[in-house]
Parts: structure tokens; sequence; C-alpha cells
């Protein structure tokens, strides 16, 4: 009997939230037992009242709901918070669900909105063995902010007023890689997420979100990265650009959660070029 939870974090996303648990229950089909755990997180509108009335409707033997509420000030930082509601919900999957087989972290704003293409999916699910964390790709893929690969190796923002040149270099580059792969491969990368993921959950036991740390890879690292950002605009575009490193208090919370279980459990976190959603 298969098994899932899908976590939902839950911050003033009401005009979206229907779609997204319509999307939801689609996603259930795929799955003989499912949790879902809402992530409630200091909104000012009717999304409570939503993701309540849902549990009302739609819990079942085999579909359980959990509505877990962050009782915690609000930090001043986007992913510091993040980092706080997805580590409450995926602490209640350690303590309450580890014997289940997969869990899904899916954002309940406009990302995950449009219909889901559930066949997708399914095919993925049937090719699991090549993959402990799957993510997919968009025609616009705009979640830069969480992706990390050779040698893009730190994280977008960390260029003080440079990180347009670095978004946008990345941005090219793994649209282009992506294009070129065959539906039934996949992309290794140390971090990403596009506002869905599947996870193994065995092969994230005990991983905890991040959104704090900065550096996860050595200064020559990240001067390789520079090197190559520089040439590729010399070359694509005849600019030369200036990059310098920032100090800021935030980098994106999937980051470390994705290099934790790199690091504790060899886990191989993957991209496929199919489209989830529609565009």
């Amino acid at each position: 009997m298969t098994s899932v939870i899908i976590c939902l974090p839950i911050l003033n996303v009401q005009k979206y939230l229907m779609s997204v648990l319509e999307n939801v229950i689609i996603i259930s089909k795929l799955f003989e037992k499912i949790i879902i755990i809402f992530g409630y997180d200091h909104s000012i509108d009717l999304s409570l009242e939503i993701i309540q009335n849902f549990k009302k409707t739609q819990e079942s033997e085999n579909f359980h709901i959990e509505i877990l509420i962050n009782n915690n000030p609000m930090e001043k930082y986007r992913t510091h918070n993040l980092e706080n509601i997805r580590n409450i919900m995926i602490s209640c999957i350690y303590d309450k669900y580890s014997d289940y087989d997969y869990f899904i972290m899916m954002d309940t704003d406009d990302v995950c909105s449009k219909k889901i293409n559930i066949e997708i999916l399914r095919k993925h699910l049937l090719n699991n063995d090549k993959w402990d964390s799957l993510s997919f790709n968009r025609l616009d893929y705009y979640d830069i902010w969480a992706l990390q690969y050779y040698p893009f190796i730190f994280h977008c923002r960390g260029f003080s007023q440079s990180n347009y040149y670095v978004i946008k270099y990345m941005k090219h580059d793994i649209t282009n890689i992506l294009k070129i792969k065959n539906t039934d491969d996949y992309f290794s990368v140390y971090s990403a997420f596009n506002g869905l993921a599947i996870y193994k959950l065995k092969k994230f036991i005990n991983c905890k979100y991040d959104g704090k740390t900065q550096k996860y890879f050595s200064d020559d690292d990240i001067i390789n990265m520079i090197s190559v950002i520089k040439n590729g605009y010399k070359q694509l575009w005849q600019k030369n650009i200036k990059l310098s490193i920032a100090t800021i208090k935030e980098n994106c919370e999937h980051i470390g959660f994705h290099i934790s279980a790199i690091n504790q459990n060899n886990a191989k976190i993957m991209i496929s070029p199919d489209y989830l959603f529609d565009n």
C-alpha cells in the first residue's frame, strides 16, 4: 500500500487555495494512504477557514488531515519564517508518520494553482529508482533561488547589486539543459524545488530546512562560479559584468534541506525536464 504525506504551507493564499486543493485531491488518487499536513502561518485572510472546511468535507479513513498552527512570532526575514513552518510540518512527519513512503512539499500560491498533469507524476513514480527527490521543469523556470548545481554552488541572491546577472545567467543555463534532455532522463543537482517536489521519506529523516546558512561549498568553488558567469556574459551578451559576494541574513531554505540529505544519506536530488503543471 503506497503512502504519501502532502505538506502545504499556508500564508495569505486564499486567492489560489481552492485550485491548489483540487490538485491535491488529484495527486492523492495515486496513493492508497494519504496524510495532508497544513502548516498555517499568521494569515490575515480566509485561508484558515478554507482549510478547516477542507478537513471537514474531505477527511476519511485513508485521507487524514492535520492543521498545524505556527504560534511563534513572525521573524524579520522571509526564509527564516519559511524554514520554521516547513520544519514544523516535517517534524510532525518524523514523529508520527516515519513509516510512510513519500512526502510532497507543495507551495500554495499561484505556482501550484494551474492544472496538474497527473500522468507525469505517475510516470516518475514508476521510475523511482533514479531519484530520491524529484522536482519538475516549467516553461519559465522561475525558482533560481532554490537551485544549486555545479558550478552554480552559491545562492543567487548573494551577489549584492549583481543578483540580476546571476539569476539571468542561471535561468538561461538551466532552461537550455532541461530543453535538450529526454523526458525520461533526469538532471542531477544539489538543490531544486520549483514549487513542488516529491521525496522518498527514508532518505530525508531528520533533515531540516535552513533559511540562514549562507555557504555550503568552498571559496574556490564560489570564485569558479563567478568566473563562469562573467565569461558566459561575454560570450552570450557581449557584456562585461562585476560580481561581488554580499553578506545577507538569509538563504533559500530548500538548499540546506537537500544538501543535508546528500551528506547524510547520499540522496539523489533530481529535476525532470517534464512540465508537471500547465503553463
